[in-house]
């Protein structure tokens, strides 16, 4: 799998700005508001944190790493630190799976800032006029959907949270999966008018269940979604009916306004 992003296709995800030690390290993000700067050059992304000894910092709950886990070097009052071989945290390029596998360790240090509720579909489409590549990205780390050439990412993510082989997965979808999918947007203007809470549902859908009816890159399979929808009781049955994908896609286009700016 292409490690094919660089460090443009990250910018939109995370509020860099230009640092005072240009020399060593031209740009920094600090995502969270904490203690964790990130900093990045033409190698990769570091960290840098101050001294780790201080008896009122849990390291590990701070930065999601282990102390054994990374190398580190003395940089005035601060430490930069690296992986164990002196490496990046995050290496320029890097494939949409190193992400996000670094935001699920940093506690979502680059899907916060993207995922805004009911408005985090808006504020990707804006990226996406932007830049294509980061919206992929943001994709990636909001709803954990890779670009279709790395599916395979996508395939191997769900089986490691799901408990199974990969091969598993694959198989168990070749034989129950439906055969149409919808991008998420789609769905929710198209079932929003009989699933109230569909929005919030789909954001939680790593910890409510939902995420069985992940289609990969594709989008949502409808059919499985609204089966747990109705298996939960979300669905209102009185609920007016709309004009189903031609409305979703209506819906989707009278779109206006973000709540976070770029």
């Amino acid at each position: 799998m292409p490690a094919n992003y660089e460090f443009s296709d990250l910018q939109l995800l995370l509020p860099f700005a230009p640092t005072d030690d240009s020399s060593s390290f031209p740009w920094q993000a600090d995502p969270l508001g904490g203690e964790v700067i990130y900093l990045a050059d033409d190698k990769g992304l570091w960290m840098r944190m101050p001294d780790e000894n201080d008896p009122e910092m849990d390291f590990e709950a701070v930065t999601g790493f282990r102390l054994d886990e990374l190398g580190r070097k003395k940089k005035g009052d601060f430490y930069i630190y690296t992986l164990k071989n002196g490496e990046a945290l995050l290496p320029f390029p890097f494939t949409a799976a190193q992400l996000l596998e670094l935001d699920k360790r940093t506690s979502g240090a680059f899907s916060e800032g993207i995922n805004c509720g009911d408005k985090t579909d808006e504020l990707i489409a804006e990226i996406a006029q932007r830049n294509p590549r980061a919206a992929e990205l943001a994709r990636a780390v909001v709803y954990r959907e890779m670009p279709p050439e790395l599916e395979a990412e996508t395939t191997f993510f769900a089986s490691v949270s799901h408990g199974l082989e990969p091969a598993a997965v694959s198989n168990a979808q070749a034989i129950d999966a439906p055969k149409f999918s919808m991008n998420r947007a789609a769905l929710i203007a198209a079932h929003e008018h009989e699933w109230p809470t569909i929005g919030r549902d789909i954001a939680d859908a790593s910890t409510n269940g939902l995420d069985a009816a992940k289609a990969g890159a594709r989008g949502w399979w409808e059919a499985q979604a609204m089966e747990w929808a109705r298996a939960k009781g979300k669905v209102e049955s009185a609920a007016k009916p709309v004009a189903g994908l031609a409305h979703a896609m209506n819906s989707m286009a009278s779109i206006t306004g973000l709540r976070h700016k770029l």
